[in-house]
């Protein structure tokens, strides 16, 4: 009987350990969840919301869901809206670079993404006007600074002006990162179309220690201007990514510098 309960005690301690160990070692889910950001009214009662990774817009390259809302409050998900953010500076207005809003069916959201080139100011406001089924409304938006310069521009040697954004990433690791830039041009004050025919040679550095990396891997183009490349952050801190840009070529614009701190 004693030999019965002691092999009875020995199960029920192994079953316990078992238990625990899988507790320890089961995966934990990955929120998908995007955070409200702003919305708005049509004319005939369509509810269009704003979302985004984060629950703020800074300058620089930010990526854009939509989720909309018929009367009745059923989602819409054959809508075709337009989307423009616009800075209205009183005397004058002028747009970003921008991307089409397009069905985002991995999402379950409309998406696209907005490259702002300046913070809202007591001068001047963002706002998205988004035209849908005939009526435009507008969409005020506050834009933020972001801490470090992830957003340039420069003056190529074709006499157009070129930014560059960084794609910023949930998080920077040491070692090897993916690392993507937008890059657009200005034709107007309205238009900022995407460049997608360039060259990129980038150059990391680390202002602070004197010193770049190795094994980095030029970005290439992806379509609708970005371009995916591998940068090497052998440690924590400041770096500078140079980025030079070249057409058939030929270098248009000899550095755009963008600034990392992790």
């Amino acid at each position: 009987m004693k030999n019965l309960f002691a092999s009875f005690a020995m199960l029920s301690v192994l079953f316990l350990f078992s238990c625990k160990k899988d507790e320890k070692t089961a995966p934990t889910p990955v929120s998908t969840q995007k955070s409200p950001i702003a919305s708005a009214k049509t004319a005939d009662g369509y509810t269009v919301e704003l979302l985004g990774d984060t629950n703020v817009l800074f300058t620089g390259y930010n990526k854009l869901y939509f989720q909309i809302k018929d009367a009745a409050g059923q989602l819409v998900t054959n809508a075709t809206p337009e989307v423009t953010p616009l800075m209205d500076m009183t005397t004058m207005s002028h747009s970003t670079p921008h991307d089409a809003v397009q069905w985002n069916s991995s999402e379950n959201l409309y998406s696209s993404a907005a490259t702002f080139i300046m913070p809202t100011t007591p001068d001047g406001n963002w706002y998205l006007s988004v035209k849908m089924s005939g009526n435009t409304t507008k969409m005020p938006v506050t834009v933020k600074d972001y801490p470090t310069k992830v957003l340039n521009s420069a003056k190529g040697s074709d006499s157009v002006f070129y930014y560059a954004a960084l794609v910023r990433p949930k998080a920077w690791t040491v070692g090897m990162n993916d690392i993507t830039f937008a890059v657009y041009k200005k034709e107007s004050m309205m238009d900022f179309p995407a460049v997608s025919d360039l060259t990129l040679q980038m150059t990391p550095e680390m202002p602070s220690m004197g010193h770049g990396s190795p094994n980095n891997v030029a970005p290439t183009s992806i379509g609708n201007g970005l371009y995916k490349g591998r940068v090497n952050f052998t440690m924590t801190g400041d770096w500078r990514i140079h980025l030079k840009l070249s057409r058939n070529g030929s270098e248009i614009v000899n550095d755009i510098p963008l600034d990392i701190l992790f």
